[in-house]
């Protein structure tokens, strides 16, 4: 489903938390930018048929299912009160 004019991200913005976001894609259609714009926000994991990537300082970084699976409890813990 395409969307127009950034409404995916902005809606993800106004949630809070925001939601832990997950693309699917194939390594073949992988781009060195999609030259963002302010309304973008980049996905936390982006998994593809040759492993997963996720959101690091500076872009994205291959990482093994048990990191990935390390960063999505951290991710995932309840914010203390």
């Amino acid at each position: 489903m395409a969307t127009a004019g950034g409404s995916f991200d902005r809606t993800r913005a106004a949630l809070d938390p925001r939601p832990l976001t997950v693309g699917l894609g194939y390594e073949t259609a992988r781009m060195p930018t999609i030259h963002p714009r302010w309304h973008d926000i980049p996905l936390d994991f982006i998994v593809t048929e040759t492993g997963i990537l996720a959101r690091a300082a500076g872009g994205l970084r291959q990482v093994a299912p048990d990191e990935a699976a390390a960063l999505l409890r951290d991710r995932l813990k309840p914010a203390a009160s």
